[in-house]
């Protein structure tokens, strides 16, 4: 079956249970580097895993949005960063897919391996036209994954005589800019607290010149290129941007569940007059149902409207704001109750899980740290609310 049709799965849980063992093992080693290890990497090139979401013609998976949701929380089970790394470096192709046919052939030129990109969508910084191009000063922060990207960038509005230059639509130009590896500052600020490992570092240029062929524009109406007329480049850009770290979330979660189910198997609390296994606790016995509950309503949930989304892209029909509207809802929904979830295991788990040997501690800190990003905090369910209630959205993402 083409991958034009966008219903051939591509074994992506396959490729991520041959690199499963290695990502594990690297574990303890990624969050000393705060970065993926070269190792783990390697493996995820080697299983084609840096090409998800790049179309086939480019040597890519061009995978659909449901199987590629289903990579990233198998991977998020074994380490959220490795997940969220995956997720990051899979949205670079539909960042790129209004790139010309020179700025494709450069970039993809080495492949999907040689295609790694990071970069950050906001601030947008001012992008002065000058002759092949334009002049670019600023800096992106959270640009995860960026020690291992050949290409790294972000957003930026393009200025004319210092003010906004207005697209057709009557809104201002909006671009993603992309630089090789060399011509940026990588700025080692990722010190934190969760998602350690992802090296989600600052990016910064000084007046740095970025050729025509290299600008992705970014907003309605944009043109795709010949590569990117599969039903993938589509598809609902929030629903590739923001959802997944609802899924990357309940995986976390999830883990998080399994190792206090094995936990409470043989740790033991003394209850007067005995020693009793915490598993016979009925408060505890509560709040794993509820935590197991949380998790997996949720990413039904989600699962069910990334589905449904696909669907209608599929049949060629335009994706209706309902169903923007609820793919927005569904992610954010998705991390906070995943969140919810771990914070019922962890403090179920008792003083075990506040060591760092402890998984739970560590999916504890990185489900909090997803919860931060701004494509699944709680502004975005503001902007949901108001169309449930009949109003205009604030967020024009939503139609992109």
């Amino acid at each position: 079956m083409s991958a034009a049709t966008g219903t051939e799965t591509k074994n992506l849980i396959g490729r991520a249970e041959a690199i499963a063992s290695i990502i594990a093992e690297d574990v303890d080693e990624a969050e000393r580097l705060r970065r993926l290890t070269d190792r783990t990497v390697q493996a995820i090139k080697e299983q084609g895993l840096t090409g998800v979401w790049i179309p086939e013609s480019l040597g890519g998976l061009e995978a659909s949005p449901p199987e590629a949701f289903q990579l990233f929380e198998a991977v998020a089970k074994i380490h959220g960063s490795a997940a969220w790394n995956l997720w990051i470096w899979s949205t670079g192709a539909r960042l790129s897919a209004s790139l010309s046919e020179e700025g494709v052939e450069e970039m993809f030129t080495n492949g999907p391996d040689g295609a790694i990109g990071a970069g950050g969508l906001f601030p947008l910084v001012p992008a002065i036209p000058v002759e092949g191009g334009y002049r670019v000063t600023g800096r992106w922060p959270y640009c995860s994954g960026s020690g291992h990207a050949q290409w790294l960038g972000g957003g930026a509005i393009i200025l004319e005589n210092g003010m906004p230059r207005m697209t057709g639509n009557g809104i201002p130009e909006i671009a993603f800019v992309t630089f090789k590896r060399e011509d940026v500052e990588i700025i080692d600020t990722w010190h934190v607290v969760g998602l350690r490992a992802t090296g989600s570092n600052d990016v910064a240029v000084q007046n740095g010149f970025v050729p025509e062929h290299l600008v992705s524009s970014f907003g309605p109406g944009r043109q795709l290129g010949k590569h990117f007329q599969g039903p993938l480049y589509r598809y609902p850009l929030m629903a590739i941007l923001a959802a997944p770290i609802g899924i990357i979330a309940t995986g976390i979660a999830q883990r998080a569940i399994d190792e206090f189910i094995e936990l409470a198997e043989t740790k033991t609390v003394r209850t007067s007059p005995v020693q009793a296994k915490i598993s016979e606790n009925q408060a505890i016995q509560n709040d794993v149902a509820k935590a197991y509950g949380a998790v997996q309503s949720a990413r039904s949930w989600l699962y069910e409207e990334v589905d449904n989304a696909w669907q209608t892209t599929l049949r060629g029909d335009p994706v209706a704001i309902e169903q923007r509207r609820n793919i927005q809802i569904a992610g954010t929904n998705a991390t906070r109750s995943a969140s919810y979830a771990v914070g019922l295991v962890h403090g179920a788990a008792g003083g075990t899980s506040v060591y760092q040997t402890s998984p739970i501690e560590r999916c504890f800190r990185d489900v909090h740290a997803a919860t931060q990003h701004a494509g699944t905090s709680p502004r975005t369910l503001e902007s949901a609310g108001k169309l449930l209630l009949g109003l205009p959205s604030d967020n024009p993402l939503l139609l992109q």
